[in-house]
């Protein structure tokens, strides 16, 4: 796997490349929603590019797991007052965009949860079925990782956001995805709610390690797979 080993507590936002450390295909560009912490409801609609997006997974602070973490989704304001925030006596809700599922439009990326597998050569074996059909992906090493106990998080951009047409409809999205990548195995019914939220990379001490990269390829194309969506 390509790696960018670079382990530092710098704020995330000052993360950046110099033009020789430029990634291949770096002008393409995605969005994710980006938010502070899991409770947090101040999210940020951020656009990435490839290598903006590299930098970022690069910065791993030392720190307790709960921190910066993005939805690979965009959403829509909720209506004031009427949101299940208030409903669930969680947050006042003043008309923004809380991270529910019911709030999510699009899709902009397939993450995939690869949590408590023994060793790498199962998950390397996984990645090249990626690697083989010439899609890219960022691959980074989660907060409980440990060599025999492999907890990572892979994320495929796609070329263009995927409309979520009814609340259970990616769930159906999703499945169909990993299964024509071969991945099936990742489908967890528990990992495939619109709304879900990825750490960025965090680790428990100064002695420890937390790699991430990027592997070239085009992003994907889920109308290849899925077909077309109504009016698109």
């Amino acid at each position: 796997m390509p790696t960018v080993d670079v382990n530092d507590s710098t704020p995330l936002r000052q993360a950046a490349c110099g033009p020789s450390e430029r990634t291949a295909g770096a002008d393409r560009m995605f969005r994710v929603t980006v938010v502070s912490s899991a409770r947090a409801q101040d999210l940020t609609l951020e656009s990435f590019t490839v290598e903006e997006f590299a930098a970022l997974l690069a910065v791993v602070p030392v720190g307790p797991k709960d921190g910066e973490a993005f939805i690979p989704a965009l959403l829509r304001d909720c209506a004031p007052g009427a949101c299940g925030n208030i409903r669930a006596g969680l947050h006042p809700c003043g008309g923004g965009p809380h991270r529910l599922d019911e709030n999510v439009t699009h899709i902009t990326a397939l993450a995939i949860d690869i949590d408590h597998v023994d060793g790498p050569e199962r998950v390397e074996g996984d990645l090249a079925k990626i690697r083989e059909r010439g899609i890219g992906y960022f691959w980074w090493e989660t907060y409980s990782y440990k060599p025999r106990d492999i907890c990572m998080r892979v994320l495929l951009p796609f070329a263009e956001p995927l409309p979520v047409e009814r609340r259970e409809g990616w769930k159906s999205d999703r499945r169909r995805l990993l299964y024509s990548l071969g991945l099936d195995i990742y489908a967890d019914p528990s990992t495939c709610n619109a709304s879900r939220l990825y750490y960025t990379p965090r680790r428990p001490t100064e002695a420890d390690v937390r790699r991430s990269g990027w592997s070239e390829g085009a992003f994907l194309d889920w109308r290849a797979i899925l077909g077309a969506r109504d009016g698109q």
